[in-house]
């Protein structure tokens, strides 16, 4: 009873969480309200770059064609931790099609901490890492400017632009193949993920 009750309180921690750290307005610009990730937004390389790479390295540009899954996560959420092998199997299976993975660690107190666990993690945990600080200018200049909150939570960039931001569970098979293809099957998978999908498009107050 004690591990459940455990699980539900971890769960609702990363899902429901809203209280960002404070910053002052020179340090969140663009306003959220401005600037909030919609799909067709573009996405800059820039904000990667500053991370901390603890496995692998942040993309210099946007390789045309090529897909970019961005998730992230804490060693604290469970539903983060339940969602990596998920992902790790989507890295496995289509990292030579072009889809190119990338775990964002987000709201940690240490970079050694996540490095044992990456380390510990193995095959489990084979695509590329990074590390970002709890309160680090990757997240008040960045993640929470764009209206950004909760974990899990994945954004799919493609040629420079986010093309869908989703759970990492609800990204199967079928919608990764559909979005390497491009075109129509693309299309089509984004338009059936929008109508299934409840994101927030506002940040929580």
């Amino acid at each position: 009873m004690k591990i459940i009750l455990s699980l539900l309180i971890s769960a609702a921690i990363c899902t429901a969480e809203t209280a960002a750290p404070a910053a002052s307005p020179s340090t969140t610009s663009p306003k959220p309200e401005d600037a909030l990730l919609a799909p067709g937004s573009p996405i800059s390389t820039d904000a990667f770059a500053k991370l901390d790479w603890i496995q692998g390295s942040a993309p210099k540009t946007w390789e045309p064609g090529k897909v970019y899954l961005f998730e992230f996560w804490a060693t604290w959420c469970g539903p983060c931790l339940a969602a990596i092998p998920h992902v790790n199997e989507l890295h496995k299976k289509y990292a030579a099609k072009g889809l190119i993975v990338n775990g964002i660690n987000i709201k940690e107190d240490g970079k050694e901490k996540v490095a044992d666990f990456v380390k510990n993690k193995g095959d489990g945990m084979s695509y590329n890492v990074a590390y970002s600080g709890d309160n680090s200018p990757f997240l008040t200049e960045w993640y929470y400017p764009f209206g950004l909150r909760g974990i899990p939570t994945t954004l799919i960039v493609k040629d420079g632009k986010l093309i869908l931001r989703s759970h990492p569970m609800k990204l199967t098979d079928e919608i990764i193949e559909a979005i390497l293809a491009g075109g129509d099957a693309q299309e089509q998978a984004i338009t059936r993920m929008s109508a299934v999908q409840v994101i927030p498009q506002k940040p929580t107050p």
